[in-house]
């Protein structure tokens, strides 16, 4: 099973299309391009300069294979580049490897982790997705997302946000408290 859900890849996988939720997207060489920055190319002068020094940002179109969709995802990042040598005592020589590596930090629209179902309404859906857009720039910022879409997700279900204490006094349940309360429905 491949691993999707990366922080860099060598290629990108064919993740499943963000519209149709059938299709998958391809990454195709014309639509990837990487440039080094200056300050990276100023550094290839250095006499200790090793190719794991340089710093690309790159953009490339993801499009979905299916031709009734035809969904286009920009991603942008920062792609590096990763050398080293090796001894093979097979064949009695050092064996260089090379790879280049892109690191998203967006995408849009992005692919969605999980199925989103058709049962959740828009604030729902919207949470959901903007969820899966953070993953890429802010993980953090995505797993609060997944919060407020869960608060979001407990509201559609309508249970309640407050309940009565012990000594009749009304108080804010946290989101834990009251996924109980879904929990202990009939």
């Amino acid at each position: 099973m491949e691993n999707y859900w990366r922080s860099s890849y060598s290629t990108f996988p064919r993740f499943l299309c963000p519209r149709c939720s059938s299709g998958r997207l391809i990454a195709e060489e014309e639509n990837l391009k990487s440039i080094e920055t200056g300050y990276s190319l100023r550094e290839h002068s250095d006499e200790d300069w090793e190719p794991e020094w340089i710093t690309e940002r790159f953009t490339c179109f993801l499009v979905c294979d299916k031709p009734s969709c035809g969904e286009v995802v920009a991603v942008s990042g920062t792609s590096s580049y990763s050398y080293h040598v090796q001894y093979d005592e097979h064949i009695d020589e050092h064996v260089e490897f090379h790879g280049h590596y892109y690191a998203p930090i967006s995408m849009h629209p992005a692919p969605h982790v999980i199925g989103v179902s058709k049962k959740l309404n828009k604030v729902c859906k919207n949470d959901l997705e903007a969820s899966f857009a953070l993953l890429w720039a802010d993980p953090a910022a995505c797993a609060n997302r997944l919060r407020t879409f869960i608060e979001h997700l407990l509201d559609q279900f309508e249970i309640p946000r407050k309940d009565i204490n012990k000594k009749d006094e009304e108080y804010t349940l946290n989101p834990h408290r009251q996924a109980g309360k879904a929990e202990a429905r009939p």
